[in-house]
């Protein structure tokens, strides 16, 4: 029997795949609400062709149904975009989730840094209750849309993968970074802060999957993304100083124990990670 458009999944889906990906039935639940996020903004008449989706998101949502879950949704825009017509877009997104998934989400909030006159991204803030409703308090998501960022090679269109039984058929093709575009904006990202999943994402695409890519492609974009944010690099030995060691080895566990179902030792990882990155450069 067909399922009706508009009746959210079932209580025990979420369980069965909660246990089987050894996540926590609150994960489950976010990635589920992140994904028909996804499926209306692919759908938006003007979004849908202007939101290039990046990150850890694409990689699990686009490329690879394994990698860790991601806990919020990062596009760059591919033209300018008023900050008003971004919340607009999410808003409407967020209607169409509630008639096509029984989804209960809004906008909460917006956040639009600016410098000067020139806005550099939007932040949405999207409230939700999900499948679970195991409390009225509703839960957030966060969504960020990037104007101050330079796309280097051009965007494609991947098919989503599906996971949930309610997902369209076929697969909804989104707009996303390359493989070799989301590793290079990855890299040059551990330059700018410490946050385990980058280190994560990037260990695990050049270990893992450095043989689907044009590696030359990888170091160009990477060379022009530095230039556009005005950073310099020397050597692969950039990305792992010692004061970024000692925070990666704090909060390895706590940032990603809900997110990877096996997650390495820190240490092994950037071992290997300095293998890598010594071929690379």
């Amino acid at each position: 029997m067909a399922r009706l458009e508009g009746v959210v999944i079932g209580l025990r889906e979420v369980r069965k795949l909660a246990f089987e990906q050894k996540v926590s039935e609150q994960a489950i639940e976010r990635d589920y609400v992140l994904t028909w996020i996804l499926i209306e903004l692919a759908r938006h008449a003007t979004l849908g062709d202007q939101a290039v989706l990046k990150g850890g998101t694409a990689l699990k949502k686009l490329y690879y149904p394994q990698w860790r879950y991601s806990e919020d949704l990062d596009f760059t825009l591919a033209k300018a975009w008023t900050k008003e017509a971004i919340a607009t877009g999410m808003r409407e997104a967020c209607a169409s989730c509630v008639q096509s998934a029984g989804l209960k989400v809004d906008v909460a909030s917006e956040e639009p840094p600016y410098q000067g006159d020139h806005l550099r991204n939007v932040t949405i803030y999207v409230a939700y209750i999900g499948p679970l409703r195991k409390t009225r308090r509703r839960r957030e998501l966060k969504v960020d849309f990037t104007a101050d960022e330079v796309l280097v090679a051009k965007p494609v269109h991947r098919p989503l993968n599906r996971m949930y039984s309610d997902e369209p058929e076929p697969p909804c093709p989104m707009l996303s970074y390359s493989l070799e575009e989301i590793l290079a904006e990855k890299m040059r990202t551990i330059l700018q802060r410490t946050e385990p999943r980058d280190l994560y994402d990037v260990w695990r695409l050049l270990g893992e999957h450095g043989n689907e890519m044009n590696l030359e492609q990888v170091r160009t974009i990477f060379a022009a993304k530095c230039r556009f944010k005005g950073l310099t690099f020397s050597s692969w030995n950039d990305f792992l100083p010692k004061d970024k060691i000692t925070k990666y080895e704090a909060a390895w566990e706590r940032r990603l124990g809900e997110q990877v179902r096996a997650l390495l030792p820190v240490k092994t990882v950037m071992r290997e990670m300095r293998q890598l990155l010594r071929s690379l450069f």
